[in-house]
């Protein structure tokens, strides 16, 4: 739990560098955090597939494109600008 800890602060000090909104800072970091949660598996071992099976997870479960594109948006900041590497493009 303390490094996802660490790794939703990180996330946070990025987005507000960035300018984003408060909304969208809200968003992203509870969107990360349930992803990190269900990968069960440090960042470090990150792989585009575990990214693209939360994605199918959530479309499985019945979330809708405006969810799922927000989550992918998210995922997409999370990879490029914290792990400097770009599984969901």
């Amino acid at each position: 739990m303390g490094h996802i800890t660490e790794e939703l602060q990180k996330v946070k000090e990025e987005l507000l560098l960035r300018g984003y909104s408060p909304r969208t800072a809200k968003s992203y970091i509870y969107i990360i955090q349930k992803f990190l949660f269900h990968i069960q598996k440090s960042s470090l071992c990150l792989e585009e597939k575990d990214v693209r099976a939360y994605l199918l997870h959530l479309i499985e479960k019945g979330y809708g494109r405006e969810s799922i594109r927000l989550t992918r948006a998210a995922l997409q900041f999370y990879c490029t600008n914290l792990l400097r590497n770009s599984p969901t493009s």
